[in-house]
């Protein structure tokens, strides 16, 4: 089965929510974003400066995160139906990342994907490229993150 088989184009799916706490904000700098600034408490949160700020590299993993929780259940369901889950491949990067809103612990953050389009790669036959909108809310109404995304999919492997 293929990606716009699944998905139709320009229907906002929900992927799932993450909660920020400061313990999942300091492990995430720890491992993989050590920069001062999410932690200093003269540029945190100006109501309660001791309340820890998301990197927006954290923000984007979470994102990251949902869609390959999302993707591995609705993988596992179309198995039970004897359907075959897409096959993707790499993704070639992202394009016009932003960060709209600051992601502090205590808020959860619900994530959408929005399926565009899909092209095939006549230098690679077997191959697509699929376009998404992919972004995320603080709330109901509060975005925190958009960007666009390429995933690959192929036939078979």
């Amino acid at each position: 089965m293929r990606m716009f088989e699944l998905y139709p184009p320009d229907k906002k799916i929900e992927l799932g929510r993450y909660a920020f706490t400061a313990e999942n904000i300091t492990r995430f700098r720890e491992k993989f974003d050590p920069g001062a600034l999410f932690f200093d408490p003269s540029r945190s949160d100006l109501q309660n400066p001791l309340r820890k700020r998301a990197s927006g590299w954290h923000v984007a993993s979470a994102w990251m995160r949902t869609f390959m929780e999302y993707r591995d259940e609705e993988a596992r369901q179309l198995a039970l139906s004897d359907e075959m889950a897409p096959m993707f491949g790499p993704s070639p990067g992202v394009k016009n990342l932003t960060w709209r809103k600051p992601v502090f612990e205590g808020h959860v953050v619900s994530y959408f994907v929005t399926f565009l389009g899909t092209r095939p790669l006549l230098s690679r036959p077997g191959r697509h490229l699929n376009r998404m909108f992919c972004e995320g809310y603080e709330g109901s109404e509060h975005p925190v993150i958009s960007f666009e995304s390429s995933v690959l999919e192929f036939d078979e492997l």
